[in-house]
């Protein structure tokens, strides 16, 4: 894969003739980290935080838990399901 090579950041070019994912880059405005990512030059902290926030939002759909943490299962939890369905596809 041809990256764009971007002359103001040597730290990044180095970093991908290198064949490295990860350089020390200049300061994130966000949350100071200074590790960023060869790929798209994102910050590898904020990344983390934004994973971490994405997995959070979506694995509360991928899993139903009863009261003690243990996964319903399916035929238990048929009326979740439905619903989830009619909430992915926008019919109410």
């Amino acid at each position: 894969m041809t990256r764009r090579k971007i002359p103001w950041v040597p730290e990044r070019v180095a970093a991908d003739e290198a064949g490295l994912r990860r350089y020390e880059g200049r300061q994130c405005a966000e949350c100071g980290g200074i590790m960023r990512f060869v790929r798209n030059n994102a910050c590898v902290n904020c990344k983390s935080v934004s994973d971490a926030r994405a997995f959070a939002k979506h694995s509360r759909y991928m899993m139903n838990l009863d009261q003690d943490g243990i996964r319903v299962s399916r035929e238990v939890n048929q009326d979740f399901i439905s619903a989830l369905a009619r909430e992915r596809s926008h019919i109410q």
